[in-house]
C-alpha cells in the first residue's frame, strides 16, 4: 500500500505518493528540498514546492529510521534498522561513507550546528562521529 506524504506549501497541499511506509522526513536547511526515509531500505530526496522525485538513495539493507541534513544543505546523514549510518552527497545523491559501531538500529541521526559532528543513537547508545 502507498503511503501519502502531504506537505502543505503556500497554503495548497502537495501530496507525494510513496511506496513505503515512511519512518522520517526532514526538509534542507534552505526548505527547498524533503528527505524520506521509508521501510523501503531508500532515502528519497523530493523538491519541496512540487514534490517531484529528485533521487533515490540506496545501499541500506534494512528500513530507513532517521534522516537529517547537515547545516549546510551539501550532506544528509540517514540511520537504519541495518545498524549503520550512511552519509550521502545531496547534490547527486553519491554515498560518501558508511558508518559502522552500532549495535542495534540506529534511530536517530543529528549534526550539530557547525555541523562538524554526526550524532547518532540506537539502543542503549550514543555515538559521536567527526563528519568532515
Amino acid at each position: 500500500m502507498k503511503q501519502q506524504l502531504v506537505i502543505e506549501v503556500n497554503r495548497t497541499h502537495v501530496c507525494i505518493e510513496h511506496p513505503a511506509e515512511v519512518r522520517s522526513i526532514a526538509f534542507s536547511p534552505d526548505g527547498q528540498t524533503l528527505a524520506s526515509g521509508s521501510w523501503d531500505n531508500t532515502v528519497r530526496l523530493w523538491r519541496a514546492a512540487d514534490g517531484a522525485l529528485l533521487s533515490t538513495l540506496k545501499g541500506h539493507t534494512d528500513w530507513v529510521r532517521s534522516v537529517a541534513f547537515s547545516p549546510d544543505g551539501q550532506t544528509l546523514a540517514s540511520g537504519s534498522r541495518d545498524n549503520t549510518v550512511r552519509l550521502w552527497r545531496v547534490a547527486d545523491g553519491a554515498p560518501l561513507r558508511i558508518l559502522e559501531g552500532h549495535m542495534d538500529a540506529v534511530l536517530s541521526v543529528a549534526f550539530s550546528p557547525d555541523g562538524k559532528t554526526l550524532a547518532s543513537g540506537g539502543g542503549y547508545q550514543v555515538r559521536l562521529w567527526k563528519s568532515g
